[in-house]
């Protein structure tokens, strides 16, 4: 601004005593008043782009700190809300709820649509299987469209850690109508539980009661991941603690394995299987995922009254 305005000035002069100057000269003296003019606009800008970057230093600097303060290494890119929450595959919608996703992450099937309002965000049951197509698939739309073209394909799931799954119709929380293979209607949780008898090839070759069921050596952190085969949740007193879940599996002289959660109760019975891997902490991510509505499929729990998911 500096720069523009002495120049002006300086311009102003020369102009004024134009008047007094022969018509050669004025021409002479006009050529020189625009070349200084494109001098000085250009000497102006480069001193703005200057006067902005040191500015811009000084606001990345003070960023740095900040982002030092709250425990993230200087230069570490900060993640984008939507890219990092399909990543995670957890997303809000205009309904929220835990594990929801948001609808445009998700593309239409038009063919075969979705089951409305649910999201597969729970452990998969062993039909849904890692797909192992052409090119590889990364995100979960994608996931969602390969699905949506294949007859074969009615369920499909996606976690960053595992990658896009494929597989036929699967149950959901508490259907019992329809196939055998079932999806947890919930986000994994972390539970309690041990097996009290180990089996191989269908017989039982270790009796682990006399320590499984003593409080004195049981580990209830045995298996923290979720099983399958345990039936559905046993007694309202057999849920009240993990404790209390030992002890009526114990009770029980066919009960093989147990496990425990503090918000859907106690499950036992004389075998469990599929135990999810609980050393990996995106393991207690949700999944987001869809199945094909299937005509056939009543979608009732074991009362016969339509069960629909709660997100």
């Amino acid at each position: 601004r500096v720069i523009i305005v002495v120049v002006t000035q300086k311009m102003g002069g020369i102009a004024g005593s134009l008047s007094k100057k022969s018509p050669a000269k004025k021409r002479r003296v006009s050529v020189v008043l625009v070349a200084v003019a494109i001098a000085a606009a250009s000497c102006a800008v480069l001193a703005f782009k200057a006067w902005d970057l040191q500015r811009s230093s000084g606001a990345a600097a003070a960023n740095g700190a900040a982002e030092v303060a709250v425990g993230r290494p200087v230069g570490e890119k900060r993640p984008k809300t939507a890219e990092t929450a399909l990543a995670l595959t957890a997303l809000p919608t205009k309904n929220g709820g835990n594990g929801a996703v948001a609808d445009d992450v998700v593309p239409e099937c038009p063919g075969s649509p979705w089951k409305e309002d649910e999201n597969m965000v729970g452990t998969r049951p062993g039909t849904v299987k890692k797909y192992k197509g052409s090119p590889p698939i990364h995100d979960a739309a994608s996931c969602a469209r390969v699905c949506c073209d294949s007859a074969e394909c009615v369920t499909w799931q996606f976690r960053r850690d595992v990658g896009c799954l494929h597989g036929p119709d699967t149950r959901l929380g508490m259907e019992k109508d329809g196939v055998s293979a079932w999806c947890s209607d919930h986000p994994p949780y972390r539970w309690s539980g041990q097996y009290v008898l180990e089996r191989s090839g269908g017989k039982v070759t270790n009796d682990r009661r006399s320590t499984v069921c003593n409080l004195k050596t049981w580990n209830p952190r045995e298996v923290e991941g979720q099983c399958f085969g345990l039936g559905d949740v046993r007694t309202e007193r057999a849920s009240e603690s993990a404790e209390r879940c030992m002890e009526a599996c114990c009770a029980d002289e066919t009960c093989g394995a147990w496990q425990w959660q503090k918000d859907k109760g106690c499950f036992y019975n004389k075998r469990m299987h599929g135990c999810q891997d609980a050393s990996n902490p995106v393991a207690f991510e949700p999944f987001v995922g869809r199945r094909k509505f299937l005509p056939s499929r009543k979608y009732v729990d074991k009362s016969g009254k339509p069960w629909k998911q709660v997100l």
